[in-house]
């Protein structure tokens, strides 16, 4: 699977750096409380409006080589706001100080992870936008579920789960090629195969090139739709609601993933 690395990597470190130095001022000092320190998604619509418009303001202040967030919510957790940053999430605090970085926010009392069901939300696409006749479509048993596949040749996660998705039974595996620069070649000569499903099942099985081959081809068009998508990585996983998994799956999840 390949993915960016967010731009507010770099500043995760405050999180470690910051804790023992922060410690040290409050020592002995009376703590102003933030008012949107207090602020959660239960709370009034026009407070939490106020408190994610002034957050947005700071951060752009504090960290103008990054790119905006493309949304701001207040969570569960008092003063800890979640940031849409391309197809990630990550936390930060309601000072601008704090960033939780690859974090998932869950709640063990009731098993629930939070920042999996915001990504189902936040990253729901529309299916319409995506057009069968580009992609390979493989039918099995009576195909009455669809399952809409992003994947790379070259992804070595893509791989391990084609023989994950070997195992499921009627369905409709409806698979976009988005190939990185190295693998274009393969993936047009899969395209342009006699039988292209037969051509990917192959290589994704035996990692044997194909014979080269060259015709008119979608894989411009998939790529260009896999970033309007905001698919950022491969394997992406879709369903036909528009639900978004992210990266490889063992067969029982991407089950229970279908059937949600």
């Amino acid at each position: 699977m390949h993915k960016k690395i967010l731009p507010y990597v770099a500043i995760g470190m405050l999180f470690l750096s910051s804790i023992s130095a922060n410690a040290e001022q409050l020592r002995g000092t009376k703590v102003q409380v933030n008012p949107a320190a207090l602020i959660t998604n239960t709370s009034p619509k026009a407070d939490i409006s106020k408190a994610t418009n002034a957050l947005g303001k700071m951060l752009k202040e504090k960290f103008p080589q990054n790119p905006a967030p493309k949304s701001i919510a207040p969570t569960q957790v008092p003063g800890v706001f979640e940031l849409l940053v391309d197809d990630q999430i990550a936390y930060v605090d309601a000072t601008g100080t704090f960033f939780f970085l690859n974090a998932a926010m869950v709640d063990l009392k009731n098993q629930v992870n939070h920042t999996n069901d915001r990504k189902n939300i936040l990253l729901k696409i529309n299916p319409s936008e995506l057009d069968i006749k580009d992609a390979l479509v493989l039918k099995k048993g009576s195909g009455k579920r669809q399952l809409f596949v992003f994947s790379d040749p070259f992804c070595t996660f893509c791989h391990q789960l084609e023989k994950e998705l070997a195992k499921l039974t009627d369905v409709t595996i409806i698979t976009f090629m988005i190939p990185r620069p190295d693998a274009r070649s393969v993936a047009q000569s899969i395209w342009c195969a006699s039988n292209r499903q037969e051509a990917w099942d192959e290589y994704m099985a035996t990692r044997t090139p194909p014979a080269v081959k060259t015709c008119d081809n979608p894989v411009e068009r998939n790529i260009a739709l896999s970033r309007k998508l905001n698919v950022n990585g491969t394997p992406a996983l879709f369903t036909v609601d528009g639900r978004r998994m992210a990266g490889y799956a063992p067969v029982e999840q991407i089950q229970t993933f279908l059937n949600q």
